[in-house]
């Protein structure tokens, strides 16, 4: 098992820096507009959105969409969030994470196994209309939807991980799959400081348009009580996004706050509040091109 991991560890890293490098050069260069399935794109966590979109570097369900090795360690929960969007359009997503103990290739050691598997949905059905008398004459929609398993696992002193997915993409009753995959390693340098690297969406076009592939890499820092996180990342049809954030606990909450940068600086900001085994957290951020929006997660941990 250890064999194993190590073999697949080795690969997650060079996956990583065969595509940085690739995108860095501009290979995978897309026109604004032009990719596919860019419901992937949109955060959809309240704790990640407060702290400026970034978050590839900290731990927690909350943060699977952009490192999937973010899962280890984690505890069984559900957890659900709704986006409020522009124009009454709404975006959902909903996830169960577990562990299973396995025996190592030697059958001596307990190895833990962090895996989650979700689903993130968006739909929109709009009218169509006779230019000159109005008259409905039918109706255009898309769904939009993603099953994913996220899995993580400690190797050596960091920790690594991987999803896989299965992303459709429906308009106007023309459906069109895809698989994808997700991979990121995380180091703890110390008790403090925390460095990681991902790569999102790596698969074959969908809708005849390629996936939103994305890079990323970040860091965290923790002193006393306050957590600081950054991160650089680059997509394939966008310029590099710059994100950074803070949390603070002031009891009974843990209030947020970010700064992300693309072209126009975006704040955001939100809290977390915790109730036994239930936390609420709410974020509220503007789009870079749609304005405003309202985001909220409710997690059970069990």
């Amino acid at each position: 098992m250890k064999t194993a991991k190590k073999f697949l560890t080795i690969n997650l890293i060079a996956l990583f820096l065969t595509t940085s490098s690739f995108v860095h050069a501009g290979f995978f260069d897309v026109s604004p507009g032009e990719s596919g399935a860019a419901f992937m794109r949109v955060t959809l966590s309240a704790r990640k959105l407060a702290l400026g979109g970034g978050g590839t570097a900290l731990r927690g369900t909350d943060f699977i969409e952009s490192n999937p090795a973010s899962l280890y360690d984690e505890p069984t929960s559900l957890q659900f969030s709704h986006l409020m969007y522009f124009d009454n359009l709404s975006l959902n997503d909903a996830k169960f994470t577990f562990s299973v103990e396995s025996s190592d290739s030697y059958g001596v050691e307990r190895i833990n196994n962090f895996l989650c598997l979700g689903i993130r949905s968006f739909s929109s059905d709009e009218d169509r209309r006779d230019m000159l008398t109005g008259v409905k004459t039918g109706s255009f929609g898309v769904n939009d939807k993603s099953v994913f398993l996220s899995y993580a696992f400690l190797s050596g002193d960091y920790t690594a991980g991987m999803t896989v997915k299965n992303i459709s993409e429906s308009i106007d009753g023309n459906l069109s799959e895809a698989a994808a995959l997700d991979a990121g390693v995380l180091k703890d340098v110390n008790e403090n400081l925390s460095l990681a690297t991902s790569v999102r969406n790596l698969g074959k076009k969908i809708s005849e348009s390629p996936l939103p592939l994305t890079a990323s890499a970040g860091f965290a820092y923790r002193f006393d009580e306050f957590t600081i996180n950054g991160d650089i990342e680059k997509s394939a049809e966008e310029n590099k996004l710059l994100a950074a954030g803070i949390e603070y606990p002031v009891a009974p909450l843990l209030l947020r706050g970010g700064l992300s940068y693309q072209d126009i600086l975006r704040p955001s900001a939100g809290f977390g509040a915790v109730y036994n085994n239930f936390i609420f957290d709410y974020a509220f951020s503007f789009h870079k091109y749609l304005g405003q929006s309202h985001l909220f997660t409710l997690t059970a941990k069990f």
